[in-house]
């Protein structure tokens, strides 16, 4: 029988995450970083019906 080591234990495994994650929080919501920086324009948006 093998001897396990301590990288063998399952408990020390991490799933992988469904959503982006960040181990420094200070810097901001990872998942905002699909923001347009440009201008929208309202009138183009009222007249699409999508509100």
């Amino acid at each position: 029988m093998s001897q396990e080591t301590p990288k063998d234990d399952p408990r020390q495994r991490s799933d992988k995450a469904s959503r982006k994650q960040t181990d420094k929080p200070w810097e901001g919501n990872p998942e905002k970083e699909q923001r347009h920086e440009s201008d929208i324009d309202l009138e183009k948006w009222h007249r699409t019906n999508t509100h």
